[in-house]
């Protein structure tokens, strides 16, 4: 990741163009007033220009400079910084021997200005800052002792004062220097504790939701086959006093799948996020009607009695696999109305397995098959996965059949409808 100081560096350096640019044309015309005829104002204006155009791709924060080592990034920046105040500084040292006495003023200012500026950025690295103020500081310190050893004797006193004055300014130049690296190592370290914090802060919730869906699947799938199995006695005939001990067993069943859905809650339980449907009676009898052949993949032994009992009752007959890897592979070796899909398996789990046979039906051109996911995982981010793998649908567990019928019976239905409509535009 860029470290902030040599973005935010950058970033100003684009915001300052035209006011450098400005600055420039201001110290050419003083230039050009207290040195009336001469040509170097004008020379040096177009040299300063060229300089901050020179400088410009070392500037911005261009994404392959962005992408390059940290050091690397700031040498380059640093040594832009010096070529663009050394152009400043020439500037100031042609104003001091050439302007004259009211040239000298204003090439102190100019040169005490352009340190300040660049002493008092925050959040730079203190390689860049001294790149930035060595000309301007070099200058302020040379200009008054050149001037005093070869001026005249009756400027000396002044020279002296000058540099004295200049001495004390670069003393404080460092000094600021000094605390705006400081602030800036404590700006750079509070961004890191806040970046690592966040990186925590994610990875906590990851390993909750992972937590989470892995209780919601161990407390769901012994459930469902205690509510399944319920579901297919009370199929069968029984006597009252056998209904009224089975009923104690689903709503004892019902009872903990409540309690469990307030456990998890918002994280499980939502039956609306993925195809969820009202339990529907009559979509039994319809999904009795049809001849199917369908294609489930499950892993544990329990859940696998559980579909062959409940589609058994409706006629179905369903042939099951234990694993992703096992279900791709009937998949491509026969023809199947509908996939049920459990999603935590071994081997190849149903997230996988589903991408698979998605990929293999664009590949082949093959009629796609309608999967169902079957999962004790119903969270909001589980949905979405399910969703982006190629998954149609979503029945939770423990199951309901008549909400697995229609789930089924729809699923089968929209097939068929699309390759009605696809068999139609050919």
């Amino acid at each position: 990741m860029p470290d902030v100081s040599w973005l935010r560096s950058a970033a100003a350096r684009l915001r300052e163009l035209p006011a450098r640019l400005s600055s420039v044309l201001i110290i050419a015309l003083a230039g050009a007033l207290l040195s009336s005829g001469a040509a170097w104002p004008w020379i040096w204006f177009a040299a300063a220009v060229a300089v901050q155009v020179l400088v410009l791709p070392f500037a911005p924060p261009a994404q392959e400079i962005l992408e390059g080592p940290a050091l690397e990034r700031d040498l380059s920046f640093s040594l832009a910084a010096a070529f663009s105040a050394t152009s400043f500084a020439a500037g100031a040292v042609l104003l001091w021997l050439a302007g004259g006495w009211a040239g000298r003023p204003l090439a102190i200012m100019l040169l005490a200005g352009g340190a300040a500026s660049v002493a008092l950025k925050p959040g730079v690295s203190m390689r860049l800052l001294w790149a930035g103020c060595a000309p301007f500081v070099v200058s302020l310190l040379t200009l008054p002792l050149i001037s005093w050893a070869m001026g005249p004797a009756a400027e000396r006193p002044i020279m002296s004062m000058t540099a004295l004055v200049s001495a004390l300014f670069v003393v404080a130049v460092g000094s600021a220097i000094r605390r705006s690296v400081a602030s800036a190592r404590r700006l750079q370290g509070a961004l890191q504790e806040a970046r690592s914090e966040r990186q925590r802060a994610e990875a906590a919730r990851v390993e909750k939701d992972d937590f989470l869906g892995q209780m919601s699947h161990e407390l769901r799938t012994p459930l469902n086959g205690v509510l399944g199995m319920a579901q297919a006695m009370r199929i069968d005939p029984l006597t009252p006093e056998q209904l009224d001990r089975l009923d104690v067993i689903r709503d004892s069943g019902e009872a903990l799948r409540t309690v469990i859905d307030d456990l998890l809650d918002p994280y499980s339980s939502l039956d609306a996020e993925l195809g969820g449907f009202t339990p529907e009676p009559e979509a039994v009898a319809e999904l009795a009607d049809q001849r199917l052949r369908v294609l489930a993949a499950e892993d544990n032994p329990t859940n696998q009695l559980v579909l062959k009992t409940l589609l058994g009752q409706a006629g179905i007959d369903v042939h099951v696999v234990g694993d992703g890897e096992a279900a791709v592979e009937a998949w491509r070796g026969a023809h199947w109305d509908l996939l049920l899909m459990d999603i935590r398996m071994p081997v190849m789990d149903g997230l996988q397995a589903t991408r698979a046979i998605r990929a293999a039906e664009t590949a082949a051109g093959r009629r796609r098959t309608p999967i169902i996911a079957v999962s004790a995982e119903a969270s909001t981010r589980a949905a979405s996965e399910f969703l982006s793998a190629g998954i149609d649908c979503l029945v939770p567990k423990p199951i309901q059949f008549a909400q697995l019928a229609t789930a089924m019976a729809a699923a089968v239905e929209a097939a068929a409808g699309a390759e009605g409509r696809g068999a139609a535009r050919r």
